[in-house]
């Protein structure tokens, strides 16, 4: 008989979720584009509070292996010109980094005060990170917490940084706005086929990127979003970004066709309120170092990513209302960090997760309503950390669950409302 080993108690319950609502936010993080290395950069951050506190407050930065910080960070309360210090703590960057796994060859470090916030206090602080010898692009994420809401309560995430040698052009980054600038790009700029920084296209009359189809590889993010006239893309000719792609709110965009020859994003995938209908388009796609993020995409049917072998981080679908199958995912193995599929309401199997066999996270099923089984999860051997199977209408058996042997964290199986029996797990 299988035997599941538990680093926790079983639970069997009626999830209960808490909202808790937010008391501070970042309002500005500034740091510099380039550092050499064996040197060290200065970064200046501000933080607004919104809400009457006192209590433990965290702050936490995701920093390449080898690189350094101070045991301590001195900010500053504007409103009452004092002082205080944010002092690294081992326990917290260890719980860090069980919430959010560092990407492959980062790590996190969190420091923690006991302050007092009132409304709209500002805070800031401007201190120091010692690079080593790496050459590169490199991405920081800064995150916020309290002992109210946890850590990784609020983030400020992929602040790029060059350091070394530039490879291409624009290491501080160029946004578009316009149709013309587009088009205009190549007479302007004709040696720049390599954007070192970050790219981002923005504007009410860009119908088309065709004007960039020039560009071979962008070492930073690439975002497109708010574009109520694009219409196609055009950039035939990319096969790496550095950082994050991300789509966003391009209400006449229909189709990934045009970006055909990508194959390297460096670290997340993000589709958001977009009207696809499917990822065709980025069929060559082969690595996603960290994160693959598909949200409120109503037209969304399947997927497409055929050719898609890693996920470095998590993968995240939720509230894709029309989404039927994962068919497209069908040859990713591994999860590094957490699977969320929740709010699916169309979606009938997990068929397409077929090849995973291992998910470092947690994996959570909630709330898809014609999820009949999960089939499709067949090969996962091991969960490193919580599985939850709730709210699941139609889900009549944990079935497509045989060989998981390991599960890292909790198992609440709760609101499923056709579910008999746990066969699957047995």
């Amino acid at each position: 008989m299988k035997k599941l080993k538990f680093k926790n108690t079983i639970v069997i319950s009626f999830l209960v979720f808490l909202i808790l609502t937010g008391c501070y936010h970042f309002d500005f993080v500034v740091q510099p584009f380039t550092a050499d290395p064996n040197s060290s950069f200065d970064v200046q951050i501000s933080v607004i509070t919104t809400d009457n506190q006192t209590g433990l407050s965290y702050f936490g930065i995701l920093l390449p292996i080898g690189w350094g910080m101070a045991d301590s960070i001195e900010y500053i309360n504007v409103n009452t010109n004092t002082t205080g210090f944010m002092v690294y703590s081992d326990s917290l960057t260890q719980a860090m980094s069980i919430i959010e796994s560092p990407s492959e060859n980062y790590y996190w470090w969190v420091g923690v005060d006991y302050i007092s916030m009132f409304y709209q206090s500002t805070f800031t602080s401007e201190f120091t990170i010692y690079t080593d010898s790496q050459t590169g692009n490199f991405f920081l994420d800064y995150m916020l917490g309290d002992d109210d809401n946890g850590l990784n309560f609020q983030r400020s995430n992929d602040h790029l940084i060059i350091v070394g040698d530039l490879m291409g052009c624009f290491p501080e980054g160029i946004i578009f706005t316009s149709q013309e600038e587009i088009d205009n790009f190549q007479a302007n700029y004709p040696n720049c086929t390599e954007v070192a920084g970050n790219v981002t296209i923005t504007g009410i009359d860009i119908t088309n990127l065709s004007g960039l189809n020039n560009l071979t590889s962008i070492g930073g993010n690439l975002s497109i979003t708010d574009n109520d006239s694009l219409t196609s893309l055009g950039l035939t000719n990319l096969s790496s970004i550095g950082g994050v792609l991300a789509f966003k709110n391009n209400i006449n965009l229909t189709s990934l066709s045009g970006i055909d020859n990508l194959s390297f994003i460096g670290r997340d995938l993000r589709l958001e309120s977009t009207k696809l209908t499917s990822l065709i388009g980025l069929d060559n796609l082969a690595t996603i170092g960290r994160n693959l993020s598909i949200t409120d995409n109503d037209s969304l049917t399947s997927l497409g990513l055929t050719n898609l072998t890693t996920i470095g981080g998590a993968l995240n679908l939720k509230n894709n209302i029309n989404l039927t199958s994962l068919s497209g995912l069908g040859d990713v193995t591994s999860i590094g960090s957490y699977i969320l599929i929740q709010s699916n309401y169309a979606l009938v199997s997990l068929i397409g997760l077929d090849k995973v066999t291992s998910i470092g996270g947690d994996l959570t099923v909630s709330s898809n309503t014609s999820l009949t089984s999960l089939t499709g999860l067949g090969d996962v051997t091991s969960i490193g950390g919580d599985l939850t199977v709730s709210s699941n209408h139609a889900l009549t058996s944990l079935t497509g669950l045989d060989d998981v042997t390991s599960i890292g964290g909790d198992l609440t199986v709760s609101s499923n409302n056709s579910l008999t029996s746990l066969t699957g797990l047995d």
